[in-house]
């Protein structure tokens, strides 16, 4: 099912829409189990590809389960795992524990420790992504940490130390 909705006068207001028609302003699409032609309506509209439910799940894989390839991440990702933000990251997890988990903290948090030890940000976060997503990329890392929750971020570091 294909929902489209626009706004006026500072409400959305649901609009019919489907292939071939003119393109409206829309401000919030709804995908629910879309047929191909919704697919393709919505693909056109974006520029971009409408990815499955199953490549959703695969690409979100360390929200619900820890990184299957943990143990080979220092070594996976060693450019990011240098001396100075190894040398950090007891330090971030430290911090992480005591924390207030919320994205906006855990980025603080993320610069505050990088500074210290005279780092880039994205150093530190690069480290962090790597151990406890096991996945070079993610969205945001302080809202993907602050998500998965600070037990398993904590756990995830952890262990990728010790490893």
């Amino acid at each position: 099912m294909l929902r489209c909705y626009t706004q006026n006068n500072g409400q959305l207001v649901e609009v019919a829409w489907g292939l071939g028609e003119a393109r409206p302003a829309l401000v919030w699409i709804d995908l629910l189990n879309p047929t191909p032609e919704e697919d393709a309506i919505v693909e056109g509209y974006l520029s971009l590809s409408v990815p499955t439910r199953a490549e959703m799940a695969d690409a979100a894989h360390y929200f619900y389960a820890d990184p299957t390839h943990a143990i080979n991440v220092p070594t996976k990702f060693a450019e990011v795992m240098t001396d100075p933000v190894r040398s950090a990251l007891p330090e971030l997890l430290a911090a992480f524990e005591s924390v207030e988990w919320s994205r906006e903290a855990i980025g603080a948090t993320i610069k505050s420790v990088a500074a210290k030890r005279g780092l880039k940000t994205s150093q530190l976060m690069m480290a962090a992504r790597a151990l406890v997503t096991g996945e070079p990329q993610t969205p945001p890392i302080d809202a993907v940490l602050a998500l998965v929750g600070r037990e398993h971020v904590v756990d995830r570091l952890r262990r990728g130390l010790a490893g």
